[in-house]
């Protein structure tokens, strides 16, 4: 867990200081995805931290986080029986709605970014976190 949390800290100081991309949703979500233990928790308090250090209204990207981990948890099942392509559908829509909501800018050249850098992300998080139990569908 304090490697999941000093990763959100880092990825909510480069998106506060350096750049406008919402990476540490990028990674919430991935880790929401792979791993469960304590996202939600870590998901508010990197909302807030990143709330405080953006100077937006206070607890809304924590709002944001935790409906996605909700909706994630939710259809777990489909989005692990999919496989890649329903993650990474589901990436690329709460990043793009969440670019569009929280940036106020929607430009192609940062669809393009959010979908290379979610297809590795994606790929990579499959081969450090190997599914358990994973099942396929019956045909």
């Amino acid at each position: 867990m304090k490697g999941l949390a000093l990763i959100l800290f880092l990825c909510v100081l480069v998106e506060s200081i350096w750049i406008s991309f919402p990476i540490t949703l990028l990674f919430i979500v991935l880790i929401s995805i792979f791993r469960n233990d304590y996202i939600d928790l870590l998901a508010f308090l990197a909302g807030v931290i990143l709330d405080l250090m953006t100077l937006r209204t206070l607890g809304v990207d924590s709002i944001f986080f935790l409906l996605l981990i909700y909706i994630g948890g939710r259809y777990r099942e489909k989005i692990y029986e999919g496989a890649f392509i329903y993650r990474f559908l589901f990436l690329l829509i709460t990043l793009v709605i969440y670019n569009w909501l929280f940036y106020k800018s929607f430009n192609p050249f940062s669809v393009l970014i959010i979908i290379i850098l979610s297809t590795v992300l994606l790929l990579c998080f499959e081969k450090i976190f190997p599914e358990k139990n994973k099942r396929r569908l019956a045909v």
